[in-house]
């Protein structure tokens, strides 16, 4: 978390702040336990990462909550104060309803979001999974094409397993996607993905296990 520096003594007070979907749950729970135990009004909007840095930055917020910490130039730049508030993790999930404990290697998962392993019936996918009866169908990779800490993450995990990746993809908030269907928001990816057979994406550990029932396991 970011924020600035300030003192008020007297009166009614409202901290807005945003940023961070992956938090937006966690914070939303804080917040409403706050509530109970102080007249100061805090608020919050999950309007992402890096458009909650730049809000703070322009003054539209008191705080802001970030996937992706400030570097040291950045918060003196900024003249911000910053420290950890929470851990999460990205988790990969894929939209197979019939199997019912998947495992997918790191390399594979590279080469299913490169797009050379595309059938879930592929045999590097079968190796991994001798006791799984995988169907016959299409793999339908899914990312966010908005600026993302999650996809920051999920592709820094794809680059240190494939030097490809590694040079041809990189570790950013936005990546040029090789295949796959690009998605904007978190919620609207969730979404599309839970109506998609076949489907494979990312998501932020508390989300994934909110709203989805189907995941992977990477080895």
């Amino acid at each position: 978390m970011v924020g600035e520096v300030f003192s008020h003594s007297q009166g009614s007070v409202t901290l807005k702040g945003g940023g961070s979907r992956v938090f937006e749950n966690l914070m939303h729970e804080w917040l409403k336990e706050f509530k109970g135990h102080s007249d100061l009004k805090i608020t919050y909007e999950p309007s992402g990462s890096g458009a909650g840095i730049i809000q703070l930055q322009k003054g539209d917020f008191d705080y802001a909550v970030t996937d992706l910490p400030l570097t040291s130039d950045q918060v003196q730049k900024s003249h911000v104060v910053q420290f950890p508030m929470a851990l999460t993790g990205i988790m990969v999930v894929a939209n197979l309803k019939q199997v019912s404990d998947l495992k997918l290697s790191a390399n594979v998962l590279t080469e299913i979001y490169l797009g050379k392993v595309t059938k879930w019936n592929d045999q590097k996918i079968l190796d991994l999974n001798p006791t799984q009866t995988l169907p016959n169908l299409e793999i339908t990779v899914m990312y966010r094409e908005d600026s993302s800490g999650s996809t920051k993450y999920f592709a820094s995990y794809l680059a240190k397993a494939s030097r490809q990746w590694q040079q041809t993809i990189g570790s950013e908030v936005m990546v040029k996607w090789p295949v796959g269907q690009g998605v904007k928001g978190k919620a609207e990816l969730l979404d599309r993905f839970s109506r998609t057979p076949g489907a494979i994406t990312y998501a932020d550990y508390a989300s994934a296990k909110k709203r989805i029932a189907f995941y992977g396991q990477p080895r």
